[in-house]
C-alpha cells in the first residue's frame, strides 16, 4: 500500500500533516517505556506445567516443542497429568509423554520461544554446570541423546544453533534423574553452518531428547527439566534474561549486518521507488519515520522497527529514526543501546529539548545498572 501511495508534494504536506500528532511527545517517557525481559524461575528449564507451545518465528523457523527425524520413524509428544508412579511423585503433577518408534534416528525438541511463540529467544546458562531432568526408563538398552542447541550466527534467517550432544543408554526401569555436565558434551555436526566457537552456553537456544532405533515403539516419560550447579562459586546462579533472536528488518539499522545479494537489491528497488515518489531522499525518510512513530504509539513494534529501518535506509541521519531506534531499545530493555541511539538523534538534528531530555533520563537510568 505504501508503494502505490500519490508523490505529490501537496499529498506528502497534508499527510505530513495528519500523523503529526505522532512525533515524539515533550517525553517519550523513558522510565516508563522499558520493559525488563521475563526471566524464568531461577534454575526450571521446563516442568510441563503449562502445556507444550508451538509456534512459528519471523523468519519462518518453528519454535516452541518441535518433532525431527528420519523418514521412516514415528515421533508423538503430549503432556500428560498421568505419568507412572515413581520417586517423588508427590511434587510430579504433570510430565512430557514421549512415543517414539524410531528406525534411525528421531527425537524432539524446545526451541526456546516468546510468550506468543514468534520470536526464536535464548537463555544465559553459564552460571550452572549441568542439565538434569528424570526419566522413566525402559531397560531395553536403546541408545538415547541429549542436545544443547547453543549460539547461532549473529543476524541469521535460518537453524544454524550450534549443537552438542551427551549420549547414555536406556539400561534402568522407571524413573531416573539423568545428569548431563556440560563438560561431558561434544559437538555434534549436523551441516547447518553453525558457529565454531565452544559450548560457551550464554546463548542457550534449546534443548532436545532422542533415540537411535528404538526396535520398535517405546514410550518415555520426562518430568522437571532443570540446571544444577556443582561448583561453589556458582551456588547462586540463576537463568538469565530472555534475549529474542529479532529478524534483521526488526534490527535497528537493521543491525548492520552484511546483507544477502536478494536483500541489497530490495534496498534498490525501494530507494528508487521512494525517490521517484518523493521530492528526494530526505522527504521520503521523514514519511516512513512519522509512520514509524505512529506505529510504535498504536502499540506495533514489529512495524514501528521496520519503518524506522526503512527511514534510516532513506537518510541515516534522519533525526526522528534515530529517536525511534533509541525508543525501540528502551522497549526491549536495551539501555546503553538506547542512550548511543539517543545521541546519534542529538547529533544529527535540530536541537530537541524532549530528546535531550529523554537521553539524560536514559543516561541516568544506565548510571543505577549494576
Amino acid at each position: 500500500m505504501l508503494m502505490s501511495m500519490p508523490g505529490s508534494r501537496i499529498f506528502q504536506m497534508a499527510l505530513a500533516a495528519c500523523l503529526i500528532a505522532f512525533l515524539p511527545p515533550a517525553s517519550t517517557k523513558a522510565e516508563e517505556k522499558e520493559k525488563s525481559a521475563a526471566k524464568p524461575r531461577a534454575n526450571v528449564v521446563d516442568d510441563f506445567e503449562s502445556g507444550l507451545p508451538l509456534g512459528t518465528d519471523r523468519s519462518g523457523i518453528p519454535v516452541g516443542f518441535i518433532k525431527f527425524g528420519d523418514r521412516g520413524s514415528v515421533v508423538r509428544i503430549s503432556a500428560t497429568s498421568t505419568p507412572p508412579e515413581g520417586p517423588g511423585d508427590a511434587a510430579r503433577e504433570n510430565a512430557l509423554r514421549v512415543d517414539l518408534n524410531v528406525q534411525i534416528w528421531a527425537g524432539f525438541a524446545h526451541f526456546f520461544q516468546n510468550d506468543a511463540a514468534d520470536i526464536w529467544v535464548s537463555y544465559d546458562w553459564s552460571g550452572f554446570d549441568a542439565l538434569s531432568f528424570w526419566l522413566y526408563g525402559n531397560n531395553t538398552g536403546t541408545a538415547l541423546f541429549v542436545d544443547v542447541l547453543d549460539n547461532r550466527n549473529r543476524c541469521s534467517s535460518v537453524d544454524d544453533a550450534e549443537r552438542y550432544v551427551y549420549n547414555f543408554k536406556d539400561d534402568f526401569s522407571g524413573w531416573r534423574l539423568i545428569t548431563v555436565p556440560f563438560a561431558g558434551m561434544v559437538r555434534k555436526e549436523v551441516g547447518n553452518g553453525a558457529p565454531k566457537d565452544g559450548l560457551n552456553l550464554s546463548e542457550v537456544h534449546g534443548w532436545a531428547f532422542g533415540a537411535r532405533s528404538t526396535g520398535g515403539p517405546k514410550t518415555y516419560y520426562i518430568d522437571s527439566v532443570h540446571l544444577r550447579s556443582t561448583s561453589p562459586d556458582k551456588k547462586d546462579a540463576a537463568i538469565g534474561a530472555q534475549q529474542p533472536d529479532y529478524p534483521i528488518n526488526e534490527l535497528p539499522m537493521y543491525g548492520l549486518c552484511e546483507k544477502t545479494a536478494d536483500q541489497k537489491r530490495a534496498d534498490e528497488k525501494f530507494i528508487k521507488q521512494m525517490t521517484q515518489r518523493f521530492q528526494n531522499r530526505a522527504d521520503a525518510a521523514d514519511y516512513f519515520a512519522r509512520v514509524g512513530w505512529n506505529a510504535f504509539y498504536k502499540g506495533d513494534r514489529p512495524l514501528a522497527i521496520k519503518r524506522f529501518n526503512q527511514a534510516w535506509l532513506l537518510n541515516s541521519k534522519n533525526q526522528l529514526a534515530l529517536w525511534g531506534f533509541a525508543a525501540i531499545s528502551l522497549d526491549r530493555g536495551q539501555v546503553e543501546e538506547a542512550a548511543h541511539y539517543f545521541r546519534l538523534a542529538i547529533d544529527n538534528g535540530p536541537e530537541n529539548s524532549s530528546l535531550r531530555r529523554d537521553y539524560e533520563d536514559t543516561l541516568r537510568r544506565l548510571e543505577k545498572q549494576p
